[in-house]
């Protein structure tokens, strides 16, 4: 470098980082100070008659989906051919207790506006669930529920779950 001040000594900018300003400071030996603001923690809150909703594990999810694999849990269900249950996604992925823990939270489609994604899902039949459940990816107030599922003697999978069907799904609670 010519003469002068080296640029890095006392050259002062600025990060961003998720929408946040961030004050740093480069010194000479290249070590980088940052000052940043306080953490804050979101939460999602569904407000429903059960406690709060579960957030299931994205990238396992996501994971068993590119690999084919077919989760499963000691205290799931099971198949009567031997192979692995809906449940068992949900008690590995969500930390689900056993379903007959499962209680009924808000109907999917008509709160797809305020619900958080990767939550376990399951369609109700005559006020129980159904062997059929998931991790839901993607819901829209058209009808459209998105879910990863399993059922016996598949490997998991993605979904659309369309009207009229989809109108029968509700948030897990437990």
């Amino acid at each position: 470098m010519g003469k002068g001040k080296d640029p890095l000594t006392s050259t002062c900018f600025q990060l961003r980082t998720s929408g946040m300003k961030h004050n740093a400071t480069a010194t000479k030996s290249t070590m980088l100070t940052t000052t940043l603001p306080p953490p804050t923690t979101f939460i999602p809150t569904i407000p429903t008659t059960a406690s709060h909703a579960h957030v299931c594990d994205k990238f396992r999810a996501i994971q068993s989906l590119v690999t084919k694999t077919s989760v499963s849990a000691p205290t799931s269900r099971g198949c009567l051919d031997g192979t692995n249950s809906a449940d068992a996604l949900l008690i590995s992925y969500c930390s689900a207790p056993e379903m007959s823990m499962w209680k009924r939270g808000r109907a999917v489609i008509s709160s797809c506006a305020s619900l958080p994604t990767y939550i376990p899902i399951g369609k109700i039949r005559h006020g129980h669930f159904t062997d059929i459940s998931g991790i839901m990816t993607y819901c829209h107030s058209n009808g459209v529920i998105e879910i990863i599922e399993q059922s016996c003697g598949t490997t998991t999978q993605l979904k659309n779950i369309t009207s009229p069907s989809s109108n029968s799904y509700e948030v897990i609670m437990w």
